[in-house]
């Protein structure tokens, strides 16, 4: 998958998801959220290997079947 890519691509993406994944951990410890830190690493675990896409979608059908 990232054969292709040339290092600036490569060290561009490592740092959005680096970035991204700090930012996430920083607002749930400052805020306290009602979310335990196991269920934000599950999260941010399928979101890093999936994409946005394929989380997005997980999350809507979650929400579907508890209506």
């Amino acid at each position: 998958m990232f054969a292709d890519l040339d290092e600036i691509d490569k060290d561009m993406i490592i740092d959005y998801t680096i970035a991204g994944i700090i930012a996430v951990y920083q607002t749930w410890f400052r805020n306290n959220q009602n979310v335990s830190i196991d269920e934000i690493s599950v999260k941010l675990s399928e979101l890093s290997a999936n994409g946005f896409n394929y989380f997005i979608k997980g999350v809507c059908e979650k929400r579907k079947e508890v209506r």
